[in-house]
């Protein structure tokens, strides 16, 4: 099954992203709304602002919810995306996969996360001891619930 499609002469995907950020963070956030925009496939795109200092974890839950697409990506405020990030994505995304990460450059590289420049794949058992859905990986929205999304 293919998750690509085609309306108004503008390639989408049934991918929601969901971001969550705090006002204090309006330009990383603008430098984001520059790298959606240049996408060569559209996700539908949510954004919810913190401005009471609750934290991401309510927000992205909340987010997820809105959601009304079979996949989500959690995309952080100050990550940066090249222009067919979702163009690629999507063809991965199929009946046979739940969880779909991406490689992210890290510049600077960071070495707690990184190696080579790349994120170190965290083991899918991960995702069950620790409930750690990360950013920048795509995962089946129905996923998402089953694990109660993101704990505090």
């Amino acid at each position: 099954m293919s998750y690509l499609s085609l309306a108004v002469g503008i390639a989408v995907i049934d991918l929601t992203v969901i971001t969550a950020t705090i006002p204090e963070r309006a330009q990383m956030l603008a430098e984001l709304a520059a790298c959606m925009d240049a996408q060569t496939v559209r996700p539908e795109w949510i954004i919810e602002v913190d401005e009471h200092g609750n934290g991401p974890v309510p927000q992205l839950n909340r987010l997820a919810e809105r959601a009304d697409t079979e996949w989500l990506f959690r995309l952080d405020d100050d990550d940066l995306v090249n222009p067919e990030h979702f163009e690629v994505i999507g063809q991965h995304l199929s009946d046979d996969h739940d969880i779909v990460y991406t490689w992210p450059r890290i510049d600077p590289p960071n070495d707690d996360f990184t190696h080579d420049g790349l994120q170190l794949i965290r083991p899918l058992a991960s995702l069950v001891d620790r409930n750690f859905i990360a950013s920048a990986v795509a995962i089946r929205a129905s996923l998402w619930r089953d694990l109660g999304g993101l704990r505090d």
